[in-house]
């Protein structure tokens, strides 16, 4: 019994590696080209930070006849790639500041439709003077490219984010910062808890009753129309008033949140779900619709290789993230009765 047991062990270790190998084979390698030219540039040097949630690849391109998804990776070191770019760019002759380049998301995703093929890269990233022991904005991106094609997508998807990328940063080798406001580099390693901390909703633990029909209206905490519940009703049969104040029932896709006595609940196709605050994020466990182009790079690019079943599909209840900038929805785990065991790990 214990060799068989021994044996099984040996196959499944075996098994793993095997696994871990083709994962490993399974690669694209990615460098950036600079664009053609010498441009004015007040920028000597530029330095990375990579505040990424994966820091090792940059997504995933689908490869061959059935579309075998392959990991892009970097070619060699992106703080070397970015530092040959600005050589490419410049003499930075007579040029006496630093960058900072703080890589936020960057990936690549593909997804085959029934005769077509979507390509998609995001890249948010912010772009900093560097001045002592302080930074100053310089600029900031935050976009989703989409590529289309009928036949393979890949090699125009790789030639746009290159193009976003290096002309960002090309187009800011002039520039000095936007304003005074300087940040520490702590401030930067934490950006996402800076930044949401300055919009109301993540600010407060008092939230103002009333219907929010978008999300920068719930973030200003600024009710679009007051809501009211029967006796001794729940959320479920919120109404909201029309414009000669009589009651209306209210549809919960009908709004982006509501606030009952005091409690903020986020309102999709499929009813009414908690918020809860966790930190300086927002999330809820229910079913929702997604963002179909944000959720293929955002989401499936970061837990295909994680063991994590994350669908596009809505018959389950996710514990979800509410993404600060836009109020995209972002699932992070399917289930909510292992969202709920575990919820602090899954937040």
């Amino acid at each position: 019994m214990s060799t068989r047991i021994s044996l099984k062990k040996l196959l499944a270790s075996v098994s793993l590696l095997l696994l871990v190998c083709n994962i490993a084979k399974a690669q694209t390698k990615f460098s950036f080209t600079p664009p053609v030219g010498k441009v004015p540039s007040i920028y000597r040097k530029i330095t990375l930070l990579d505040s990424r949630m994966d820091t090792i690849t940059m997504g995933f391109v689908q490869k061959g006849l059935i579309n075998i998804p392959r990991v892009v990776i970097p070619d060699t070191a992106l703080k070397i790639q970015f530092a040959n770019v600005l050589a490419a760019l410049t003499d930075t002759v007579g040029a006496k500041h630093e960058l900072l380049l703080q890589l936020r998301e960057m990936a690549f995703a593909e997804v085959t439709k029934t005769t077509r093929e979507n390509g998609y890269f995001y890249f948010k990233a912010n772009i900093y003077d560097k001045q002592g022991d302080s930074y100053q904005l310089i600029s900031a991106i935050d976009t989703v490219a989409k590529i289309i094609s009928h036949l393979d997508v890949t090699g125009a998807l790789l030639k746009s984010g290159n193009k976003i990328v290096t002309d960002f940063i090309k187009q800011n080798l002039d520039k000095g910062p936007q304003t005074n406001l300087a940040y520490s580099y702590n401030d930067i390693l934490n950006i996402d808890n800076v930044e949401a901390t300055k919009l109301k909703a993540y600010n407060t633990d008092k939230f103002t009753d009333g219907l929010y029909l978008t999300y920068n209206s719930f973030c200003a905490q600024t009710p679009d129309a007051k809501v009211s519940v029967p006796n001794k009703g729940t959320i479920n049969d919120v109404f909201t008033f029309d414009k000669n104040d009589k009651p209306a029932q209210l549809m919960p896709g009908s709004a982006y949140a509501v606030v009952l006595n005091g409690t903020p609940y986020i309102a999709t196709d499929y009813g009414y779900y908690p918020l809860k605050k966790f930190k300086d994020h927002f999330f809820f466990t229910g079913q929702a619709s997604l963002n179909d182009e944000a959720y293929h790079v955002i989401v499936q690019r970061a837990y295909m290789y994680k063991g994590n079943l994350v669908t596009t599909g809505n018959d389950y209840n996710y514990l979800t993230r509410i993404e600060y900038h836009t109020g995209d929805f972002l699932r992070v785990r399917k289930d909510a009765r292992v969202a709920k065991k575990q919820s602090d790990d899954a937040y």
